[in-house]
């Protein structure tokens, strides 16, 4: 197939997912929801969208934003390396860097 004519083009995103960690009752495990909130193909962009529109993401209590580089494919799972996370911060209202959050130390794939 000639590659000027194929749709299908290789190339990865970026997929930013907010999540919100909580305990069900006193002594559970701790649980997460998640919600997938865009995707882009350049990184920058979609943290200039994050910024952009931080307060209608927070606006239901989200804690937490995981970004992931996702290949193309079926069924494609995040490069788990690639992992990039922001944590709202209500004194500025904006969402800033942060290092990965304890509760979130043994999860894997955030959002399907």
């Amino acid at each position: 197939m000639n590659a000027s004519l194929n749709p299908f083009t290789t190339f990865t995103v970026f997929r930013a997912t907010v999540i919100r960690f909580f305990k069900k009752f006193e002594g559970a495990s701790i649980f997460h929801e998640t919600y997938n909130i865009g995707y882009r193909q350049e990184y920058d962009q979609l943290i200039a969208d994050i910024k952009e529109h931080g307060a209608e993401v927070q606006d239901t209590n989200w804690q937490y934003i995981v970004v992931e580089e996702m290949p193309e494919g079926i069924n494609a799972q995040p490069i788990k390396s690639s992992e990039r996370w922001l944590k709202w911060d209500d004194e500025s209202q904006e969402w800033k860097k942060c290092a990965k959050p304890p509760e979130a130390q043994h999860t894997v794939e955030y959002s399907n």
